[in-house]
């Protein structure tokens, strides 16, 4: 195994849970974030002193915002040009953390106190103007001409519904189209939406519920909507996929306006056991499909997912190749993890994978490379 071209330690005690990089290599953000999760509490319980670092490709630290708070900086973002950046997570309770900064010299653009739940997922455009948030619900800011962070306003009372009330109070993951045009994003229970902008308005949101069979493989199981984790989308297309449960959905901005179903692609485990049936309550589809990612052209595509045989936890990479109509939509490959998946990146021409894993907590941990 290589070694890398350079580390750095951001903590002693606290993860880098999420990372980030510009479109010419030349930034790189990370940021720290700790949670019990074995207290089996989705509220923030790990107060310390949390922040953000940003480093060039050489590895020279050009600056850091440090905070106290009680989880940190679960998710963060970097602008294509790297001139903008961009961190979320939880600063207290009931209330979550999200701070916009420049992406040069580190000051803060941005800090917003009234988001009350954990903010999962950021999205920056390409020039930084427009940034996304998930975190209760969805969140848009705009950049004006005095160069002041806004919040987005709804074209319509109906629009300004949908954002707020679809999700159920908690949304995974998002992602922004590039030129900040529109953004998706996806829930648990089956739902997902997209939804434009045009300068400072949100003009559109359009959406799906979908349902599932919580055991593919066997006729007449019952179904349940798949909890959707991960969305991606294709920088050069109106294209995007939304992955969880057994399967990745492929769709696009257009297909959403005319109301067509998504493509399904399997991405189902064969050999898992079925989930049981408890007091007559149908069982949730499993929490397979985990992260996602896709090319520029939105023509390579794959997935990680977790797998599970007895007490024994792995996992698997996914690769897909868009399919035209009618035609079987199958993995180009499926290689085997060693351990539960902890996400995937994609350089834009979807030549090269980079996959993580490393659960359960106390296991060896691998960074894997993988050349299509």
């Amino acid at each position: 195994m290589k070694a890398p071209q350079w580390s750095r330690l951001l903590s002693a005690s606290a993860w880098v849970n999420q990372v980030a990089i510009s479109d010419d290599g030349r930034r790189v953000i990370g940021a720290t974030f700790t949670h019990d999760y074995a207290a089996g509490s989705r509220g923030a319980n790990r107060p310390g002193t949390y922040g953000a670092w940003v480093y060039d490709a050489g590895g020279n630290l050009l600056w850091n915002n440090t905070v106290p708070a009680w989880d940190g900086l679960f998710s963060v973002a970097i602008s294509g040009d790297g001139k903008t950046a961009a961190g979320g997570g939880w600063a207290g309770p009931e209330r979550g953390f999200l701070q916009v900064y420049s992406g040069q010299y580190g000051g803060v653009l941005l800090d917003v106190t009234t988001i009350k739940a954990r903010v999962n997922g950021i999205g920056l455009s390409t020039n930084g103007d427009v940034m996304v948030a998930a975190a209760d619900s969805v969140f848009v800011y705009v950049r004006d001409n005095e160069k002041v962070y806004k919040p987005a306003v709804p074209a319509t009372d109906e629009i300004k519904n949908q954002l707020a009330g679809f999700f159920e109070g908690f949304v995974p993951a998002i992602a922004l189209h590039p030129a900040g045009t529109w953004l998706a994003a996806c829930g648990r229970n089956g739902k997902f939406l997209v939804a434009t902008m045009a300068g400072s308005t949100i003009t559109a949101v359009h959406t799906r519920t979908l349902t599932e069979s919580t055991n593919p493989g066997v006729p007449g199981a019952a179904t349940n909507g798949p909890p959707f984790l991960g969305v991606a989308i294709a920088a050069q297309t109106n294209e995007f996929i939304v992955g969880g449960g057994n399967s990745v959905y492929y769709s696009s901005l257009a297909d959403m306006r005319a109301g067509a179903e998504p493509v399904r692609y399997d991405a189902w485990d064969p050999g898992a056991v079925p989930p049981k049936i408890v007091d007559g309550v149908p069982p949730r589809v499993p929490e397979n499909v985990r992260w996602v990612a896709i090319s520029a052209d939105g023509t390579f595509f794959a997935a990680v997912a977790n797998r599970k045989k007895a007490l024994a936890r792995s996992g698997a990479v996914l690769a897909f190749k868009k399919v035209p109509p009618n035609a079987p939509p199958v993995p180009l490959w499926n290689v085997a993890l060693d351990r539960n998946p902890n996400g995937i990146s994609m350089d834009r021409a979807g030549t090269i994978l980079a996959v993580a894993d490393g659960f359960p907590v106390g296991v060896e941990a691998r960074f894997h490379l993988f050349d299509k």
